[in-house]
């Protein structure tokens, strides 16, 4: 009885074996992009599309990896 939803997903790594990102975490609007080499528009994009974030009004919008982890295994693709 052993899902993959009872484990949890790996954090993504770097090409040097380093997480980009791990569970639970927090990240800021400008680490997001900078970790997962995003544009802005893309951001903003994932977010009209369901991402999650957090801090509406403040200086910058936070996201926590568990939220962009989801949106990532559920987004529904774009066909070429």
């Amino acid at each position: 009885m052993n899902s993959n939803m009872d484990s949890p997903a790996p954090a993504v790594k770097r090409k040097d074996d380093t997480p980009l990102m791990r569970r639970g975490e927090m990240y800021s609007r400008s680490q997001l992009i900078e970790r997962l080499k995003l544009s802005p528009s893309t951001l903003k994009t994932w977010e009209s599309s369901g991402l999650n974030s957090y801090g509406e009004g403040m200086k910058e919008k936070v996201y926590i990896s568990d939220d962009v982890f989801d949106f990532l295994r559920t987004r529904p693709t774009r066909s070429k």
